[in-house]
């Protein structure tokens, strides 16, 4: 749903809710119960997504989705896909989203230390970089972090762009 920008008009959207439970079964989904808990948690995550001031940013923002990349690192070519890429007063941003149940902050130190988000966020800046030649400022929005949406800032280094 992100990546089409695709949000429900409203708190009983049939159309959006057959979307999202067509997009369930493309994704794998057979059984009823799992496509009515997926369709559910999309449009809860969604709702969340839609209060937070991220959001509203984006909505007006000049963005690209689900963008693809290639580029070398080191004896080897990377490819990716960044999930949006968006322009806001003049810089260019990396928002790399996550649907990872967060508790409290404890959890989080704990999920970044064991999965490699904000490394996987530095690859596509540096992968935006070679491409435009400008390091754009990165973040992890978390829509499931203590009830809530959190933008959790990540750091890059500078690369002589």
């Amino acid at each position: 749903a992100l990546a089409a920008w695709r949000f429900p008009d409203g708190g009983a959207d049939a159309v959006f809710e057959r979307w999202t439970r067509t997009r369930a079964r493309e994704y794998g989904l057979t059984d009823e119960g799992q496509i009515g808990h997926a369709t559910r948690q999309t449009l809860m995550l969604l709702q969340r997504f839609r209060r937070h001031s991220l959001f509203e940013t984006m909505d007006r923002a000049r963005r690209l989705h689900e963008l693809p990349y290639t580029m070398a690192e080191g004896d080897r070519l990377a490819l990716g896909q960044v999930d949006v890429l968006y322009q806001w007063e003049g810089r260019w941003h990396v928002v790399d989203f996550k649907t990872d149940r967060v508790h409290d902050r404890r959890i989080l130190k704990q999920i970044l230390a064991e999965k490699e988000y904000e490394a996987q966020v530095q690859r596509y800046a540096r992968a935006v970089a070679e491409l435009l030649g400008e390091i754009p400022v990165c973040s992890l929005c978390l829509l499931d972090y203590e009830g809530d949406v959190y933008e959790h800032p990540v750091a890059v280094e500078d690369m002589g762009s």
